[in-house]
């Protein structure tokens, strides 16, 4: 018998590997597959109503974002096939999502979007015509609250940095208080403190952190020149920034309506001459102050501003048959009854005192 040359196995061993065939999940690319939208629109159109009318608010929200193809995303929502399936009820609450993010698309596709013939508009008249949906609540909103909300949804996170700050300020006193309370609540965290910086630059008079000593001197210049003697129940302000809340009802001058921050800076510095609510703003730079009020408010130069201040009177009117003239050097005036009230039809203005 041979002796092998060496008798231990382990020198005679083949080499091997050790592997595993379990597979190593991550949790960042599972988020990353969570957020990410699908655009292919045979996938889009083949999901459930339900699961469509999700990803719709999805994909407006990451638009809005900045964060997908707007293109993409309007192609996909105004195919033919986005709507199959669906309910005329969801139908018209698809559109109104997409009616109300119209503003983040190119002016044609944002017109077609709203009063375009395509298949969900088609749904939500269907709606309509059932009774299923109110169409002021689903789709014509009134006039203004729906330039507004178009003028506060256009200044989205991408589009609301540096000078564009001041025309979301702009769209915004355009509004009632409570509409613009609503459309500031509605903004995100970052574009309220922009906005917030902006309005205290605006009112501080410095063009940015106003830290500099150049900045100071502005600041204490902005509440704005000493106030003008005119004629009895007129004056005139000088204001370097222009913050004012006004009642435009009238066609022939404006109201203040209530006083700003802006205002009451200059109040303080100018006590002689206050602005006061009720005060009639009549001109703007020497012109019709509703003609250009709003180009001056834009204007980074000083603005000259005219009131008059309206005669405050008592009036002292007596029920018919309650006496004749008495001390107080009061007529009896005409009267006459209404539904709401009693109207002055007739007075001496002799027998009317300040």
């Amino acid at each position: 018998m041979g002796v092998p040359d060496d008798a231990n196995p382990m020198n005679r061993r083949l080499p091997a590997e050790v592997v595993t065939r379990k597979k190593q999940s991550s949790k960042k690319e599972e988020k990353e597959e969570s957020s990410t939208l699908q655009v292919d629109p045979k996938q889009v159109h083949g999901m459930k109503p339900e699961q469509r009318m999700k990803w719709l608010a999805k994909a407006l929200q990451k638009c809005q974002d900045g964060k997908a193809e707007k293109t993409a995303i309007y192609d996909i929502m105004t195919h033919a096939k986005f709507p199959q399936d669906c309910s005329s009820k969801l139908g018209a609450k698809m559109y109104r999502l997409v009616r109300a993010h119209a503003v983040l698309f190119s002016q044609k596709q944002k017109k077609f979007l709203e009063g375009g013939d395509y298949a969900l508009h088609k749904l939500y008249k269907k709606a309509v015509k059932k009774g299923e949906v109110d169409e002021d609540e689903a789709g014509a909103p009134s006039e203004r609250g729906e330039d507004g909300s178009r003028k506060v949804a256009s200044r989205s996170r991408d589009d609301a940095r540096g000078p564009d700050i001041g025309a979301l300020w702009d769209s915004l006193t355009a509004l009632s208080p409570a509409e613009r309370a609503a459309r500031v609540a509605a903004l995100d965290d970052a574009t309220k403190e922009k906005l917030e910086a902006f309005l205290e630059a605006r009112i501080s008079g410095a063009q940015d952190d106003g830290s500099g000593p150049e900045h100071r001197d502005d600041d204490e210049r902005s509440a704005g020149a000493p106030a003008m003697e005119e004629e009895s129940g007129h004056f005139s302000v000088t204001l370097r920034k222009l913050d004012l809340s006004l009642d435009t009802s009238d066609e022939d001058f404006l109201i203040i309506k209530e006083i700003t921050p802006a205002v009451s800076k200059w109040n303080k510095t100018q006590p002689d001459h206050p602005i006061q609510v009720f005060d009639r703003l009549l001109e703007v730079n020497g012109s019709r102050a509703h003609d250009v009020l709003e180009k001056a408010m834009r204007s980074s130069s000083e603005a000259t501003l005219r009131f008059q201040r309206p005669q405050q009177r008592t009036v002292v009117l007596k029920q018919p048959g309650t006496g004749t003239q008495g001390a107080s050097g009061v007529s009896e005036p005409a009267l006459s009854e209404g539904s709401f009230g009693v109207t002055s039809k007739e007075a001496d203005a002799r027998d009317i005192c300040k």
